[in-house]
């Protein structure tokens, strides 16, 4: 039996310029701790993920996640081919059943990403830390970057990458965009480094 819509069938749509418009990168890390402390007193569940593949490299995916304490259901899913990727997340009544949104979950996924880690952070560092080593110039290290401004007053990134010159791109931005003073560390640096935690904030003082 398909549960009706309602009165007002039409559903809401929001596009990945929607997402960035309504939620900022705080309020994303508040949601997290509010699904993890959920998770912690039993309340929130997760929805085993199921994967299929195809043709080579195309794979789909989905997962979800009940959370009774805030009533809702939501469900992520998204398709990765040679020739582009996708991916949506549904919002449903826990109570109801009914469909309360759906949107592009691809600004959603990087805060969401973002978020975690700086939750993790937040519990887990130095509470003076202010000294980050970020290993990586991928298309989330920047949103990494923002999410940790947020829990911590970050003075210093130094920034490994294997490729000189997106290494250097990334360095200027953080310089430009967030004020950061970031410095350029090169292979050896990282050699030196591999056996340390990755985007590891740590105190600025000496280690005693």
């Amino acid at each position: 039996m398909i549960t009706p819509l309602g009165t007002d069938t039409r559903t809401p749509v929001l596009t990945d310029d929607d997402v960035a418009a309504l939620v900022d990168q705080r309020d994303a890390i508040d949601a997290v701790r509010r699904i993890l402390r959920s998770a912690h007193r039993g309340h929130a569940h997760v929805i085993a993920k199921s994967m299929a593949a195809w043709d080579g490299p195309s794979t789909a995916h989905t997962l979800g996640a009940v959370d009774e304490q805030s009533g809702l259901v939501a469900f992520k899913n998204w398709v990765n081919t040679p020739r582009g990727a996708s991916a949506i997340l549904t919002m449903f009544d826990a109570t109801s059943g009914e469909l309360l949104t759906a949107m592009s979950a691809g600004r959603l996924g990087s805060l969401r990403t973002a978020a975690t880690a700086a939750a993790a952070t937040d519990v887990m560092a130095d509470e003076h830390a202010d000294v980050v080593a970020l290993l990586g110039t991928g298309r989330q290290a920047y949103q990494q970057m923002i999410a940790l401004t947020v829990v911590r007053t970050i003075n210093v990134v130094r920034v490994w990458s294997p490729d000189a010159t997106r290494r250097d791109e990334f360095v200027q931005r953080v310089r430009a965009d967030l004020g950061i003073r970031a410095v350029n560390c090169p292979d050896r640096w990282a050699r030196s480094c591999r056996h340390r935690p990755n985007c590891s904030p740590a105190s600025s003082k000496p280690a005693t």
